[in-house]
This record gives structure tokens, sequence and C-alpha cells, in this order.
């Protein structure tokens, strides 16, 4: 996905010649990845796709209608819009280049939205909905309805890159509801206010003492490295300020995940 997003090649093909010659067509289509649920993957890949979200709540009698009209529309009245788009593509082509620097200000200047790839992604739909106006009639009011969409959904995707992933959140909404209080914690080993010590195996225990279910303890190893929230540092020894040691006194040795507490600059 990252290397056709910039239109490279995906394949090579061998040339019927005597050399070793090779035809790589470039990537000249589009992909859509269609599911029920979200994609979850890197920042790399979140930011290379433009999330919309389908629903039935806008079906009206009236959309019925209007999809069974076309779905009988005559096939030959169907090819004017590749015409009209081809026809027109040196307009198109400078609508582009015209408006998509003014869009990626615009989208600039939102203080929720930091990365250019998501901004770059979205300024070119509005400038392609631009574009579109010229094959075919829009109001300005859609336009400026769309444009503000798309503005939406840029701060939603920039927002699904700063969220931690679904399993990091599970586990930290468990350690928030089992640790107890700072002065009194179940989980938290370490005595720094700055920092968060957490041994896995210990969370599992306290985690089925109180009936919380967690996920396979091999998925949150996986993914705990990536918590946003609260920002992995190592893993080391620390003195438990939970877990006593044979003679009573807390302070037993315990490998632990250390992670900053929110907000902090703990290193």
């Amino acid at each position: 996905l990252k290397s056709v997003f910039n239109g490279n090649p995906i394949r090579s093909l061998g040339v019927k010649t005597a050399g070793n010659e090779t035809y790589e067509p470039p990537f000249r289509g589009a992909i859509v990845i269609e599911q029920n649920a979200p994609v979850n993957a890197s920042d790399a890949i979140l930011s290379r796709i433009v999330h919309m979200h389908f629903d039935k709540k806008g079906h009206t009698e009236q959309l019925n209608q209007m999809a069974k009209k076309l779905e009988n529309w005559p096939m030959e009245k169907l090819s004017h819009f590749i015409l009209a788009a081809t026809t027109k593509e040196r307009d198109i082509l400078a609508m582009l280049e015209q408006k998509l620097p003014i869009y990626s200000k615009q989208l600039q200047q939102e203080p929720q939205i930091r990365e250019f790839r998501i901004i770059k992604n979205h300024a070119t739909l509005m400038a392609l909905l631009d574009a579109l106006a010229l094959v075919v009639p829009i109001s300005d009011e859609i336009r400026l309805e769309v444009q503000a969409e798309l503005t939406g959904m840029a701060i939603e995707r920039q927002q699904s890159i700063n969220a931690d992933h679904p399993i990091v959140q599970e586990f930290w909404e468990a350690y928030d509801y089992l640790n107890g209080t700072r002065d009194n914690p179940r989980i938290n080993h370490t005595a720094e206010d700055s920092l968060i010590a957490i041994n896995l195996n210990h969370f599992y225990e306290v985690a089925e003492g109180h009936r919380q279910k967690l996920p396979p303890i091999s998925d949150i190893k996986r993914h705990l490295k990536s918590s946003r929230t609260r920002k992995f540092i190592d893993q080391r020894v620390v003195n438990s300020q939970v877990i006593r040691d044979a003679g009573g006194t807390i302070g037993r040795s315990m490998r632990c995940w250390i992670f900053k507490t929110e907000g902090s600059n703990a290193k």
C-alpha cells in the first residue's frame, strides 16, 4: 500500500526480447478497503487512508426510487461522464493545480491536524470536488457541505493516529479500574509520581481476582510498546511498593514494564 500510494509499480512483466528487460507499469488505480470495523494499522498506513463511514440513517423512500431509476437507466446513456471528463482534462488539471495549495493551507491552519500526509489527502479531495463541478453540476451549498465534511474527516484521521490501539486502550482502562489510589496501589510498583511500573503476570493475577477480562498476554506484549497516552520507556527491575519480600517488607524486586504517566517528561 505504501508503494502504490506514490504510483510505484506493484509488479514486473518480462519483455519478449533476447535481454533481461522488464516492464513495470506504474499504479494508476485506486484501492478501497471495505469492512465493518475501522482499519487498525501503523501510522504510515492510517495516514494514507481517507476514512468514510456509511450507515442507513440517511436512507429514504425518495432515495430508494432514485436508485431504482438509476439501475434501469439505458446503457447507451451511461458513457457520457468519461467523455465529458476527458474532454475537459486541461481545465481539470488546471483546477487541481490552482486549488490544492489553497486547501492545503486551509487544513494546515486547523490546530488539530499535524500530519502532512493527512492534509495532502483531504486537500486533494477538496480540489477534486471543484474539478468535478466542471463536469457535472454541483451547487455551492453542496460544495461547502462536502468541504466541511472533509475537514472533519481529516481531524478524525489525525485523532485515530493519536489514539492507542484498541488492545492498549483496554489494558489502560483495566489498569485505571484496578490500581486503586496513589497511596495504596495494587498494580503500580514504583513510588515515582512520574512513572508507572507494571509486572504483567502480577497484573493478570489482580485482574483475575477482580473478574476483569484482559486480552491474551501475548497480544498485550505485542502492542503495549506502542502506547501513546502513557509512553513506554523500557523494562527494568524496580523495588516494588506493592509486593512484600519474604520478611514482609515492601520492596521486593520485580521486573516491570515502565511507562510515563500522562503528561510526564520522565525518562
